[in-house]
């Protein structure tokens, strides 16, 4: 949730206008994030203060947006605080600005932690699961970006960029493991997941997560991608090991909920392994090949590799 487009108050009206909402009151960028640009969005009507965030997609195809929007719609319908989009007059929820596609969604109270605490992990285990069955009956399909053709073009990319040799080296293994290991995965159960379940997706209230954010990552995976991509960065030690407490705080919240098959057991370790590596890969071609992340007017778009390499070396320890 970075900011690459400058928009205006006076850009925005005619959207405004579109939606009903009255007039602008505050539109600020928000720096934190590393792939869409966003702004609160605070506008008055009839006196009544309402707040909204304004998403303008930098890099996403048009084609893709209705998924997002149907999937978060399916899940607010079902009681899950999810920023699903405003519809106008017409039942449409996205719109065209600086050339570039948009919408807007409902701003949640709360704010993400930086420290989780095992009662934090507990609850994030539980709204997965919760989302988990939610989308049961959920008619959307998004392909899996983040594949083995995804991993070996990156690799490709990756190699003769300024990364370490040894990384280099480890993560072609770590390339070359998953084409045989994705067999057993594909055994359990799958479904839309949302697929970037870090700290700052999340959000808390004074009691409880008062929403989750973020779904651009979402496709149909293993669900236990989801938990092990939350493992990987709310159950962790400072040193950067897992911690057990914390880690058996989500794993068994989830499974009071949604119990896993003997096929998910005997996987969870890989789903862990699989979850670090795609992030590697991510956070590698962000930090050593140039992209649109570069140009960001606001806010810090690159985060450390190093982290989700050491996850993966822990595991195969």
């Amino acid at each position: 949730m970075a900011v690459f487009t400058q928009v205006s108050p006076q850009d925005l009206n005619p959207v405004i206008e579109q939606f009903s909402l009255g007039r602008i009151v505050l539109l600020e960028g928000i720096g934190a994030g590393i792939e869409n640009t966003n702004y609160f969005l605070n506008t008055s009507k009839n006196g009544q203060l309402s707040r909204w965030v304004l998403t303008i997609f930098e890099a996403m195809e048009s084609a893709e947006l209705p998924f997002f929007v149907s999937l978060t719609q399916h899940l607010a319908s079902k009681g899950l605080a999810v920023p699903a989009a405003l519809q106008d007059s017409k039942g449409q929820s996205l719109f065209k600005i600086q050339g570039k596609d948009a919408m807007i969604v409902p701003c949640f109270d709360g704010a993400a932690k930086t420290d989780m605490e095992i009662e934090d992990c507990a609850a994030a285990g539980k709204w997965l699961a919760h989302m988990h069955h939610a989308v049961a009956d959920f008619d959307g399909d998004r392909k899996l970006v983040r594949d083995s053709a995804w991993m070996q073009e990156h690799l490709n990319a990756l190699k003769n960029s300024d990364m370490p040799r040894d990384d280099f080296a480890l993560l072609e293994e770590c390339v070359e493991r998953y084409s045989v290991y994705q067999r057993e995965l594909d055994q359990c159960s799958r479904g839309t997941v949302h697929g970037d379940l870090f700290k700052d997706n999340v959000l808390f209230g004074e009691q409880n997560i008062s929403g989750v954010i973020d779904f651009y990552h979402a496709c149909t995976e293993g669900f236990l991608f989801d938990l092990a991509v939350c493992a990987n960065d709310w159950a962790m030690t400072a040193s950067g090991r897992h911690d057990s407490a914390k880690l058996s705080a989500l794993v068994e919240a989830y499974q009071s909920e949604k119990p896993w098959s003997d096929a998910e057991s005997a996987c969870w370790p890989l789903f862990l392994e699989l979850a670090a590596l795609r992030f590697w890969i991510s956070r590698l071609v962000s930090k050593y090949l140039a992209g649109y992340q570069q140009e960001s007017l606001a806010g810090d778009t690159i985060k450390d590799p190093n982290a989700m390499r050491d996850i993966i070396i822990q595991l195969r320890a």
